[in-house]
């Protein structure tokens, strides 16, 4: 413990599977972890760490760490329909067979709307459609679940 304004728990590893530089566990009904921190400070991981050990032991693939505020995902992002076409195709995106794709159009498109956000999982993509063509170049708004 710290009480000179350090860290008050530090873990370490070897980064083998299955290892975990700090581990928490409650039997009981509280929580294993609580981290109080004032506003935007609450959680410090590595982009790629960040929704990858969401597991309760014993319980297969649990939810993740309840947010309040903004949070950081790495499969959702913003694309551009252009003026004229009905679509467009975001490539490079890890989905799964149970995988949903969510998209929403970011702005006021003249009654233009998304038909279909439709995941190609063999090939790590999906094609955002809208209902007509638009007059101007459109940002859809995407994110990947599951």
């Amino acid at each position: 413990m710290s009480t000179a304004g350090g860290y008050g728990v530090r873990g370490t590893t070897n980064g083998a599977p299955g290892t975990a530089a700090v581990w928490g566990d409650n039997a009981g009904s509280g929580p294993a972890l609580k981290a109080p921190a004032p506003p935007g400070t609450e959680c410090s991981a590595p982009r790629a760490a960040i929704g990858r050990e969401c597991t309760p032991p014993g319980a297969g693939r649990g939810p993740a760490r309840p947010c309040r505020g903004r949070a950081l995902f790495s499969e959702s992002g913003l694309a551009t329909v252009l003026a004229g076409t009905k679509s467009v195709i975001v490539t490079g995106i890890s989905l799964t067979p149970s995988g949903l794709v969510l998209a929403l159009v970011q702005q006021s498109a003249g009654g233009r709307y998304v038909k279909s956000a439709e995941p190609d999982v063999p090939n790590s993509r999906f094609t955002i459609t809208l209902n007509k063509a638009p007059i101007v170049d459109v940002a859809v708004g995407w994110f990947v679940v599951n």
